[in-house]
């Protein structure tokens, strides 16, 4: 089964994303904030990671760039969320290395896509 980190600091986005992906063969892990996300990455890799764009400290923007910084977790794809979908929140994704962006809130046929996607390109 593909392990995916949520990193969002609202839960009920958090448990939202659970729903969505549990029936779909994915095993969901939780951190509600890119920090708490760092240190639960380091103690258990993920083979995927969702996160907010818009959180308190640091962003899913830093975040996938920090992921994308390690050579060690570079590999692993990362599909940020965000409430506003601009063409300038498009390029700083595509900057940082995010493999997707999927407007908040998002319905199952808009994020199971773009996840499924990043899952296979992981393997």
């Amino acid at each position: 089964m593909t392990q995916v980190l949520v990193v969002d600091d609202s839960l009920s986005v958090r448990k939202a994303l659970e729903i969505i992906l549990r029936p779909h063969a994915y095993t969901v892990r939780m951190a509600d904030s890119a920090e708490t996300a760092l240190v639960s990455f380091a103690e258990q890799p993920a083979d995927l990671v969702i996160a907010d764009v818009l959180m308190p400290g640091m962003s899913g923007f830093e975040l996938c760039q920090q992921l994308k910084a390690d050579p060690s977790r570079a590999h692993v794809p990362v599909v940020l969320i965000s409430g506003i979908v601009s063409e300038e929140e498009q390029r700083r994704a595509n900057e940082v290395g995010a493999v997707g962006l999927v407007r908040k809130p998002f319905r199952a046929e808009d994020l199971l896509p773009v996840v499924d996607a990043a899952a296979r390109a992981a393997t």
